[in-house]
């Protein structure tokens, strides 16, 4: 204990005493005082308090370290002017053995009480520079230490918030009530094209609206705004590059005296583009099928046979003249617009197919709303599909009038909902370790786990099945196995799994951000079950309108080919009129179907291109014969410029591009006109260019005509005819292909589309590709464009011309190419061909060698043949090909065909045609007779439909396939069906080719028949159709 002696400096007489202790007491902090040796001189009442003392007495005169329970700081470092050293010891009793100043922090209390974390200001005092001992403050530090772990919570709170807020694909906003702009997200800068290092407080909401729509806020939103705190409506953004962006807003107002005026405002904007392009889309997609139902005078529906009701199309109703949604849909109410004599039988009908017996199919009589009596045609098919109910889906077709058209074209519908708020969305929040973190109401609804089941367990155990929890963590960007970097995917799609164990698919949106002390993975979670489903109803709805469409319309138009060519008898010029009429119609009708379903299934992505190595050139040809017909019709004269030019295509759909290009230009040329169609093939890739004489296209319409049901004149639509849909098939084509095509024009001076593809598909194919399998003939002409005309006649139909300037060298190119047959020009006899016909003659390898002479002038030049037929001006294919078949001939007999074909009215227009041709046809219904059949006879060639009442044509095949003689044989698909690549694999035979109909017409699909037969019709009479 210090002697009273050394206690004069600090303890000041009695009479200033209690002034002194006052002071100290009246301090905030705690505050003693010690001597040399560190005895405690004094203490104030706020140590005492901090300490639990009762009195000052009981700390006085003893040694500080121990009385007050000096311990190391808690989480700390001692900062001051110590050496780490002194810590060994206690800081701040080195610090008064020293007699020198220090600071720091340390713990105060004894061992069996709770450390009280302080930090200590320490200062030696001297008298006559004598130490005399050292005065100590102490601070105490738990409710700093609280602010700061509030403060630090609050920051992580804050991030975690801001990070959602961050990757929200929504504008998000935080404004000043001054309109400038406090804060935007990654999302908003994008949408309204403000760069990621620009400061967004120099943008106001002046910058963000058109004046116009800027003053409507302030007039209508923002009082709503002010009046209830919140508001939700939809504004018109403008983005710094001028767009105007509809969106959806949500607006909340937060009052904080830190803002001018003491407020401001948070908004969430949503960009309602897509949703409107969706509902644009929707409503175009419906007027659509209205207006093919309207064109082609048909309806469709739906058919529930458990409850009887019925869905009519709007189509349906204006075909019986009412309003749509007017009448009662329901079975009984159609039957009783039926003649009474049908009822029963079509009752009889209806009742097996809805016990399962079959598809429906049936022609009765009905009659409209007003009474007009009408026949109609009704054709549909069993849908079963699982948890669905069970319903018939066909069409109803009014075919009174034959010449008028039969069909039209129903397109799939969307039946997507509407796009699904954000608030809509399952969010889930995990850690590194994929444990949830969070886990919102939707994604309770989504999952069937209630958030306090979900929180803290793996997410995959939640949302996968076991076996697929892995590839869902890697997904995600989890750590697992070497993959330490966890980066998560952006956007996928993944099947999951709900509590009750049933698995739908769903859309993943997928992001991590960092909350300044660990990783935050996050996602939001989309069920697209109903997405998936429509697509498959879509799907089903495409394939039942493409066999229910495409067939009765390829049996009529085969017909009528064969009334207008005059094969079954002339007609009379009204009635060669009326068939006229319907042919034409029948055409706009298949055209309609085919582009429709073409565009929907090219843009849906789900037709798959064929690439082969093609030459374009000769594809260039078979276009141009099948646009002849056409072109003459019109007067206008086609050209081929095509040169050899090797491309990996798919052959149908550039010969499909090359037709619509052709039709077009055809289409918009006066009488008289050319239409020049090229093909090149270089370094760069090929080019496929179609080049009019007509009217011209105007510069602003030379890329709207490549857009859906686009033409430069309305009008065109009904002058013309036409769908609108041909220029945009044509850049589908293209684009799948990794090419362009675009328009070049100025009015009146017609105009060129040109098509370029790349060269890199094209390098090396040369080799590959097979010489033309078909005769060689000798074309010898010393006029170009005599010989260019006849090359064309002959590509498409499998020859191989060779052409030669002068008759002075046919026998070396008949030694040389060893042709099947020569075709000689000549506009007057001329000495030297008659040397050059002697020389072949007296050849001993050249002298049977047929000659056709072509005259020009009306005289038949005979040589010393034993084959020789003259041909005169005008040239036609069908002569030229007739002459040539004459020379040929190789076979008396035709050859024998099996035609597989469950459609009688199909079978009749086909067998017709065959006949026509010197074949042999034997038809079959069904695939038991057709394979009955082929146990007595092996056919030169099978035609085969795939849908047929008892098996379908891929059994057929490979029932086929399994006989020795049969396998080899030449197959012709044709069927309604569009094949994928896994369907022609299986169907392929011999020689195979398939064909779509509706998309080939019978005659052409005649003339494709008689490529695979391989020229045993040469022989044959060769018909063209009307």
């Amino acid at each position: 204990m210090a002697t009273r002696a050394s206690l004069v400096f600090w303890r000041p007489a009695e009479t200033a005493g209690e002034n002194f202790q006052r002071v100290l007491d009246a301090a905030g902090d705690g505050m003693y005082g010690v001597d040399e040796t560190g005895r405690i001189t004094f203490v104030n009442r706020t140590l005492c308090e901090l300490l639990g003392a009762d009195r000052a007495e009981a700390l006085v005169g003893r040694d500080h370290h121990h009385a007050l329970g000096h311990r190391p700081p808690i989480g700390e470092v001692a900062a001051g002017n110590l050496e780490r050293g002194d810590l060994d010891e206690c800081a701040l009793c080195a610090s008064v053995g020293r007699a020198a100043p220090a600071d720091g922090y340390m713990s105060l209390g004894s061992v069996d009480q709770e450390p009280l974390p302080i930090e200590f200001i320490s200062r030696p005092v001297t008298a006559t520079g004598i130490y005399r001992g050292t005065v100590i403050t102490v601070h105490d530090l738990r409710e700093r230490r609280a602010r700061d772990a509030e403060h630090r919570r609050a920051q992580t709170e804050r991030n975690r918030l801001l990070s959602v807020v961050e990757a929200s694909v929504n504008l998000v906003v935080v404004g000043r009530s001054d309109g400038q702009v406090q804060w935007m997200n990654a999302s908003g800068r994008n949408l309204l094209g403000i760069a990621a290092d620009e400061n967004v407080g120099a943008y106001s909401i002046e910058d963000m609206f058109s004046p116009e729509e800027l003053a409507r806020i302030q007039e209508e939103d923002m009082p709503a705004l002010v009046r209830d705190g919140r508001w939700r409506g939809e504004r018109t953004l403008l983005s710094r590059a001028g767009e105007s962006i509809p969106v959806e807003v949500a607006s909340q107002l937060h009052h904080d005296e830190d803002f001018p005026q003491g407020y401001y405002v948070t908004e969430i904007m949503r960009d309602l583009r897509p949703q409107l392009e969706q509902e644009r889309s929707l409503r175009l997609s419906e007027n659509r099928l209205s207006t093919a139902e309207t064109v082609a005078r048909l309806g469709s529906w739906e058919w529930n046979p458990e409850t009887g009701s019925v869905k009519w199309s709007r189509g349906l109703y204006r075909l019986y003249g009412m309003e749509p949604g007017s009448g009662e849909e329901s079975l009984d109410t159609w039957l009783m617009t039926l003649h009474p004599d049908d009822q029963e039988r079509v009752t009889e009908i209806c009742a097996r197919v809805a016990e399962g017996e079959g598809a429906l199919d049936l022609v009765c009589r009905s009659s409209r709303a007003d009474g007009t009596p009408m026949v109609v045609h009704s054709r549909g098919e069993v849908v079963d599909e699982p948890g669905t109910p069970r319903v018939v889906i066909g069409s109803l077709l009014d075919i009174t009038e034959h010449h008028a058209a039969l069909a039209a074209v129903q397109r799939s519908q969307e039946r997507a909902r509407r796009i699904l708020e954000s608030a809509g969305e399952a969010y889930v929040q995990f850690s590194a370790e994929g444990l949830v973190t969070e886990w919102n109401v939707q994604a309770e609804r989504t999952f069937g786990w209630t958030r306090a089941e979900a929180m803290g367990q793996p997410l995959a155990s939640l949302v996968m099945r076991p076996a697929e929890r892995e590839s869902l963590e890697r997904l995600l960007g989890l750590p697992h196995g070497s993959d330490e970097a966890g980066n998560p995917a952006e956007h996928f799609e993944q099947p999951m799994l709900h509590r009750s164990g049933h698995e739908f698919p769903a859309e993943v949106t997928a992001w991590t951000t960092d909350d300044g002390a660990k990783r935050v993975f996050s996602c939001t979670i989309r069920d697209i079950s109903e997405r998936h489903a429509a697509e498959r109803v879509k799907d089903e709805f495409v394939s039942v309108v493409g066999h229910e469409l495409r067939t009765p319309l390829t049996s009529i138009h085969g017909a009528l080919g064969l009334l207008r060519a005059g094969l079954l008898g002339e007609l009379n010029p009204r009635g060669k009129q009326m068939v006229d009429i319907a042919a034409h119609n029948t055409d706009r009708l298949v055209r309609l179907i085919n582009d429709i379903l073409d565009i929907e299934r090219l843009n849906s992505g789900k037709v798959a291109l064929e690439l082969q190595a093609c030459d374009v050139a000769a594809l260039a040809g078979r276009s141009l014969e099948v646009m002849r017909s056409m072109a003459d019709a019109a007067g206008v004269r086609l050209t081929l410029d095509a040169r050899p030019a090797v491309h990996w295509v798919d052959p149908d759909r550039i010969e499909q591009t090359m037709t619509n290009l052709l039709s077009n230009a055809v289409k918009f040329s006066p009488a008289g006109a050319e239409v020049r169609l090229v093909v090149r093939s270089d370094a760069g890739g090929l080019t496929i260019q179609v080049r009019d004489q007509g009217r011209g296209i105007p510069v602003s319409d030379l890329e709207r005509i490549f857009d859906r049901f686009q033409q430069v004149d309305g009008s065109d639509a009904r002058e013309k005819g036409g769908t609108g849909l041909g220029l945009a098939i044509c850049r589908t084509i293209a684009e799948q292909h990794g090419g362009r095509i675009w328009a070049e024009s100025s009015p009146g001076g017609g105009a060129c589309l040109t098509m370029t593809l790349p060269a890199a598909c094209a390098e090396g194919l040369e080799a590959s590709i097979e010489a033309p399998g078909g005769p060689k003939i000798v074309v010898c002409s010393e006029d170009a464009s005599v010989r260019a005309r006849i090359v064309e006649m002959l590509l498409p139909h499998g020859y191989e011309p060779i052409e030669v300037t002068t008759s002075s060298v046919l026998l070396d190119a008949s030694l040389q190419h060893r042709p099947s047959l020569i075709l000689l020009e000549q506009r007057t006899p001329t000495v030297a061909n008659w040397e050059a016909i002697a020389g072949l003659r007296d050849h001993s390898e050249t002298r049977n060698l047929p000659v056709v002479f072509l005259s020009f002038e009306g005289d038949s030049i005979r040589a010393e043949s034993d084959v020789l037929t003259c041909v005169g001006e005008p040239l036609e294919t069908g002569g030229l090909l007739a002459a040539i078949g004459e020379a040929i001939g190789k076979r008396d007999t035709g050859p024998q065909l099996l035609l597989v074909e469950d459609d009688a009215g199909l079978a009749a227009v086909l067998t017709e045609g065959f006949r026509q041709l010197g074949i042999e046809v034997h038809h079959s219904p069904t695939a038991r007779q057709a394979l009955a059949l082929c146990a007595h006879i092996v056919p030169d060639l099978v035609v085969l439909d795939l849908q047929l009442p008892d098996q379908d044509g891929f059994a057929v095949v490979a029932q086929l396939r399994r006989d020795a003689r049969l396998e080899s044989v030449p197959l012709a698909v044709y069927s309604a069906r569009d094949l994928s690549e896994d369907d022609r694999k299986r169907l392929r035979l011999g020689k195979t080719g398939f064909f779509t109909k509706g998309r080939v017409n019978p005659e052409e699909f005649e003339r494709h028949v008689v490529d695979l037969l391989g020229h045993l019709t040469q022989n044959a009479k060769v018909k063209t159709h009307g």
